[in-house]
């Protein structure tokens, strides 16, 4: 599906909106769909720092893989621009992981102890210093001040690698313990892709 935003084209997958129904017919808990805002708000605040660089947007692609901000041919941001645009979407989710913990000391319930994790969650898994995650982007701008870009792409993906091995472990272990959590599984399986097809 796709659609315009002013000059900005908009582009979901297929695959995305599959995963989506899939998760959703698996799992119709509000703990799913709260994930889902936080995460639009995640890419809310990368888009919030673009506009704040004055960086245009050619193309917003969702897909399978995440967020994909594609850039005019005119605009190329810096390497500092690029690491603070990067860390701004996990930080939206640490500041709302600070304010729902904060929530829940004072009136503890359901809600803000789902939302303060969901944050937390996202934030941490984000901030990974995985190919293509903002973790990994972040530490490719820093590097590519002092590296070639051939050496940086090399300790990325051995980094990634190196992430990925026990992050699976975890998955199947909580997976064979309780055949509900499959999040993680599904997780590291699109990391696995995420590396094979460079997305």
């Amino acid at each position: 599906m796709q659609f315009k935003i002013k000059n900005t084209k908009i582009s979901i997958s297929f695959t995305f909106f599959a995963l989506i129904i899939i998760l959703i017919s698996l799992n119709k808990t509000e703990f799913l769909y709260s994930t889902i805002f936080f995460a639009i708000l995640h890419e809310v605040g990368h888009l919030l720092a673009l506009k704040h660089f004055k960086i245009q947007i050619e193309e917003f692609k969702i897909s399978l893989f995440g967020g994909n901000i594609k850039l005019l041919n005119n605009n190329k941001a810096k390497y500092y621009q690029t690491a603070i645009i990067s860390f701004c979407g996990p930080l939206v989710n640490i500041f709302f992981f600070v304010l729902f913990y904060i929530l829940n000391i004072f009136c503890r319930n359901k809600i803000t102890n789902e939302i303060f994790i969901i944050n937390l969650v996202l934030a941490t898994f984000n901030l990974l210093p995985f190919y293509n995650f903002d973790g990994g982007k972040i530490l490719s701008s820093i590097l590519l001040i002092f590296l070639e870009e051939r050496t940086v792409n090399n300790i990325v993906t051995i980094t990634s690698f190196m992430i990925l091995i026990p992050f699976s472990y975890l998955a199947i272990h909580i997976f064979t313990l309780d055949f509900k959590n499959f999040y993680l599984l599904i997780a590291s399986l699109l990391m696995l892709l995420t590396i094979i097809f460079k997305k």
